[in-house]
């Protein structure tokens, strides 16, 4: 089955959450989705273990707040963002998006 088709199919089953995510643009509604077609149902997106997922600290029932462990504390992390990336770093970086975009 394409990933088209389970899509289309998703929207059938689910058509009122489709319709807020599509057209209301409910962020909460997409990560939800995204964590049941990865976890295969709801029950297994709030109990899901999996730290070191960007939506982790978003997915159904996830207690506001809690950071994983392994994520640096909120004033190291602000300390690295004011930190001055270097031109030549950036510059590095930004050769590095082209270059991977120029692959596919």
């Amino acid at each position: 089955m394409s990933y088209k088709n389970i899509i289309t199919e998703w929207i059938w089953q689910r058509p009122a959450r489709a319709f807020k995510i599509y057209y209301k643009g409910s962020r909460s509604n997409a990560i939800t989705e995204k964590c049941i077609e990865c976890a295969c149902s709801l029950q297994e997106a709030k109990a899901c273990e999996i730290t070191d997922c960007a939506l982790w600290c978003f997915r159904p029932g996830a207690i506001k707040k809690l950071v994983p462990s392994f994520v640096p504390s909120k004033d190291e992390l602000q300390a690295l963002a004011d930190t001055k990336v270097p031109d030549a770093v950036r510059e590095h970086a930004r050769k590095m998006g082209n270059a991977r975009k120029n692959e596919g």
